[in-house]
């Protein structure tokens, strides 16, 4: 019974010696900064969306036609539409030409199609083509 207990009594301290021989080399890393950080609320921007280089927040305007003041970096970053024409200068409710990728600095709904501007260029992107339109995660009402 003595060396059954004495046995079980040296592989306690032998482990603890080994425990404590390996634990300042053991280097614990620092959590992220911003691991636990929450999220806003994000906000579509359904009706308008305008990113004017000049300041540091977007406007972001949904379905609900409240405008809200978004901070740029929150808004998703590689957004853009698809199939965007030129807008006909003799008939304005009608595009023409070929469609073309366009990541708008701003754009409005329309009765017909997105009025997207990207740089100098007007382009009218299709509903049926573009259901999707940015969203931003910190934003204010105005």
């Amino acid at each position: 019974m003595f060396l059954k207990d004495w046995s079980l009594q040296r592989s306690y301290i032998i482990c603890a010696v080994i425990a404590l021989t390996l634990l300042p080399s053991v280097q614990l890393s620092e959590s992220r900064e911003h691991s636990l950080v929450r999220r806003g609320v994000t906000h579509n921007c359904d009706v308008q969306y305008v990113n004017t280089p000049s300041t540091p927040d977007a406007k972001c305007v949904g379905k609900d036609n409240v405008p809200y003041s978004c901070a740029k970096e929150s808004c998703a970053l590689d957004f853009e539409f698809k199939n965007c024409q030129k807008i006909n200068p003799n008939n304005p409710n009608a595009l023409m030409g070929n469609g073309k990728f366009l990541k708008p600095d701003s754009y409005t709904t329309g009765s017909h199609y997105i009025v997207a501007l990207s740089g100098d260029t007007v382009r009218g992107c299709p509903f049926n083509d573009n259901r999707q339109r940015q969203s931003c995660d910190v934003c204010l009402s105005r």
